[in-house]
């Protein structure tokens, strides 16, 4: 089943590729001009993500992965949950992938 979606996310793949350049300089300016107007700007919003999550959606993303964990979506979801396990995860993600 996964081979006959291959060529949709190939596509997928070859039109985010085309697009990313120009949507990460718009992203990385707003992500600037909000870090120089807080300085904890990445601490606040870590936070309230892992508040959010946990009130809102924690529940809902563990029992969709548990249910289809042999589809694609829930082994990536699976993978995101096992990188993803804390506020600090995240930051060091944001660190790492934002800082030149």
């Amino acid at each position: 089943q996964l081979a006959a979606d291959v060529p949709y996310i190939a596509a997928l793949g070859n039109l985010a590729c085309k697009k990313a350049a120009g949507c990460f300089d718009q992203l990385r300016a707003a992500f600037d001009g909000c870090v120089a107007g807080n300085a904890n700007f990445v601490q606040d919003v870590v936070a309230r993500a892992e508040f959010l999550y946990n009130q809102d959606l924690a529940s809902t993303v563990d029992d969709f992965a548990a249910q289809n964990s042999v589809s694609l979506v829930g082994d990536l979801i699976g993978m995101a949950l096992n990188q993803f396990s804390s506020a600090e995860d995240i930051e060091d993600f944001v660190n790492i992938h934002i800082t030149e």
